[in-house]
């Protein structure tokens, strides 16, 4: 039996965050991030009480937060340059994963839009936090 509370963490206050219907600031990025990975956790968890199942999740994450942790620490354009455009390339298959996510629920209805709105969360606090790219710019 799925938790639904526990699955989506609606107890952490990256839920909250999520939930505020406007960006994630660079001072809630860390909050969000940890948010996120306890959300992947707790997916893997359940879907690994599932023996049949052979869902890998996840794999992406680890390397977004990264990526952010690197632009948010460093100024200097020969690292920042590089990582954004890793980071850039890093959020498709993101959203991918949590769109296969969502497939995983048809009930409640919201279950599967959480997962949606997780990924355009996290894309767009990365968006913001990278601001915009040389190519973006032309």
């Amino acid at each position: 039996m799925i938790v639904i509370s526990d699955l989506l963490q609606m107890g952490h206050p990256g839920f909250r965050l999520m939930k505020q219907n406007s960006v994630i600031t660079y001072r809630q990025l860390p909050t969000f991030l940890d948010y996120v990975t306890l959300v992947y956790q707790r997916f893997k968890f359940y879907v690994s009480q599932d023996s049949n199942s052979e869902l890998e999740y996840g794999s992406h994450i680890l390397d977004i937060i990264s990526a952010l942790k690197v632009l948010s620490e460093d100024d200097d354009p020969a690292v920042v340059i590089p990582t954004r455009e890793t980071l850039k390339s890093l959020l498709p298959p993101f959203e991918n994963e949590c769109r296969k996510m969502a497939s995983c629920f048809s009930k409640p209805p919201f279950v599967k839009d959480f997962y949606n709105e997780l990924a355009e969360n996290l894309i767009e606090a990365s968006n913001e936090l990278m601001g915009p790219l040389v190519g973006d710019l032309e």
